[in-house]
């Protein structure tokens, strides 16, 4: 669990400060933010920066105010806010408002610029910076950094309140899932593809698969499963420094310094663990823009190369395929994605071809149905299962639901289904909260 200062200006910033705060604490992690603060003899500049200083992380907010300067710094706050975070060794994450953002109220926006301009050129010239347009989208981009860098925090029931909008219907692939599970080969790693656009929420999807359905499938108990996080590799000289650099990085994962960086020596460790393993690693379109068409064959020679399981061990690796949209570039800058997104599904439904016809000798695949949202019958599916049912009722989630679906319509009548991160956010932001599902936060 990390404490994340929050900075920005105020007013102008309101409910954008909101966000973040309700995606922090559904991340497990602590907001250190002004709304908390008392009456106090010390100076506010004084305990925000201390309250800087004592959190493990920092996040900016940048809109079209600089902010009140503070006394004889003739820096504002949020600027000297920023500096204090660099001072105290903690990488901040940065987020701007879209200078494309048409609909921002002229009432937020400073008469002079010259202020605010320059900071948010000084902030994106030294770190990679998160683009927003909307709540939804802030939100995203905090949740995808702030689990990037810090992971999540311990969340004991809230686990249960986070899945709760990813239970909506993802039945073609658990069925898919099902089916594969009960066809894997003893002494095999079993590798699943899952893939969608950028707004399919997969790492909740891989949340609800290493919390609820695989332990469903493989009829666990008390005994959990163990997951690892493997970054795929960044611009890599060839195939062999892929496989070479992918297995550093699970090794560093798994194994006790000293130890050397071996298949059989981390087959060795992740066979001693009590359950099943589960290994993880996120491609976007962009790894195919830089590295070429082969990208998923690099990653299944590297598992078709590993060693032999012991005995009943259950190792499950997972490749999450990222579709990027690209929405905020012109339509010819977009097309290049768009393009390379069709190859890749392609190239995707070929293997799940080529794995039902003659399955592969040294791994088990299966490829999940395309993650493509949620409609307004998935929703009402959900309204009535019973992990819902615990925390609110049924025909009640259900009326606010076709009004959310109805409005939600209306501002993106281009998609026939609602992304499961649209779901989710709004669910846990505008439904959940109207039964106290979320009080305690």
């Amino acid at each position: 669990m990390a404490k994340i200062y929050i900075s920005s200006t105020f007013e102008d910033l309101k409910e954008q400060r909101l966000c973040i705060m309700r995606t922090l604490r559904d991340l497990g992690h602590v907001p250190v933010c002004m709304e908390r603060y008392r009456a106090s003899e010390r100076p506010p500049l004084e305990v925000c920066l201390s309250d800087v200083a004592s959190c493990d992380g920092y996040i900016g907010l940048l809109a079209f105010r600089y902010g009140s300067l503070a006394g004889p710094y003739n820096k504002s706050f949020t600027h000297l806010e920023y500096e204090k975070a660099i001072e105290c060794g903690i990488p901040p994450l940065m987020f701007l408002l879209s200078g494309r953002n048409t609909g921002w109220e002229p009432d937020k926006v400073d008469r002079e610029q010259e202020r605010i301009l320059a900071f948010r050129d000084q902030v994106s010239g030294k770190h990679v910076v998160g683009i927003f347009t909307d709540l939804l989208s802030l939100s995203r981009e905090v949740k995808n950094a702030v689990r990037e860098r810090f992971g999540e925090g311990q969340q004991g029931v809230y686990d249960q309140l986070r899945s709760l909008p990813y239970l909506c219907d993802c039945s073609e692939q658990e069925l898919k899932l099902t089916e594969a599970i009960g066809r894997r080969r003893l002494g095999k790693p079993f590798v699943c593809i899952v893939h969608g656009d950028e707004l399919q929420s997969h790492d909740d999807f891989l949340f609800r698969l290493q919390k609820r359905i695989l332990p469903d499938l493989l009829g666990l108990n008390e005994i959990g499963i163990q997951g690892y996080r493997v970054p795929w590799p960044d611009r890599p000289a060839d195939a062999s420094e892929i496989a070479r650099k992918l297995l550093l990085k699970l090794a560093a994962l798994t194994l006790p310094r000293g130890r050397p960086s071996s298949q059989e020596e981390v087959q060795k460790e992740l066979a001693a663990q009590l359950g099943p393993a589960l290994i993880h690693t996120l491609v976007l379109t962009e790894t195919w823009l830089q590295q070429g068409e082969e990208v998923i064959d690099r990653f299944l020679d590297f598992w078709k190369d590993w060693p032999t399981l012991e005995g009943g061990q259950v190792l499950i690796v997972t490749l999450l395929v990222q579709y990027q949209l690209k929405s905020h570039l012109s339509l010819d800058r977009r097309e290049k994605y768009l393009s390379r997104n069709e190859e890749i599904r392609s190239r995707i439904n070929s293997l799940e071809a080529a794995a039902a016809s003659s399955p592969f000798d040294r791994i088990d695949l299966a490829v999940l149905p395309n993650l493509d949202g949620v409609s307004l019958l998935n929703a009402l599916d959900w309204a009535e299962c019973e992990d819902v049912r615990c925390f609110a009722p049924s025909s009640r989630i259900a009326r606010d639901l076709r009004i959310l679906f109805e409005r939600w319509e209306q501002v993106r009548s281009d998609r026939e289904k609602m992304p499961f991160e649209d779901f989710a956010l709004l669910v846990q932001d505008e439904i959940l909260p109207q039964y106290d599902v979320l009080a305690e936060r």
